[in-house]
């Protein structure tokens, strides 16, 4: 069990790993790259969500984000508003504005897991 995000790359019949991003507590569930960027999402077991820039040579996430209680199911990021939307088990979603690195927008939940 280990909360690492590792990206790989794949090249005719190599596959090689290039960086193993930690900062997670738990291992992950939920990645999306951001498409033109060198951004990817990951969002894990521990309720929290990162943002990592794969190009820098930090192996720390950018951002992190912290506000759901249990594991983030899922992530998708809309790029004409730089929002990224959450869903974890604690029955709630989050929306997260990226250029202010705070959640916007939630929903309690409550009646059951979102995913």
């Amino acid at each position: 069990d280990d909360p690492a995000v590792l990206v790989y790359e794949h090249k005719g019949e190599t596959t090689q790993e290039l960086r193993r991003l930690t900062g997670h507590g738990e291992e992950g569930f939920a990645l999306s790259w951001v498409k033109g960027e060198s951004r990817l999402l990951s969002g894990s077991k521990d309720g929290v969500v990162c943002t990592w820039d794969v190009h820098q040579k930090s192996d720390e996430p950018s951002t992190v984000f912290t506000g759901h209680t249990e594991a983030v199911e899922a992530l998708s990021y809309c790029p004409t508003s730089r929002t990224l939307a959450t869903c974890s088990l604690d029955a709630s979603f989050l929306l997260w504005d990226l250029r202010q690195h705070q959640a916007t927008a939630a929903h309690p939940g409550g009646q059951g897991p979102l995913t």
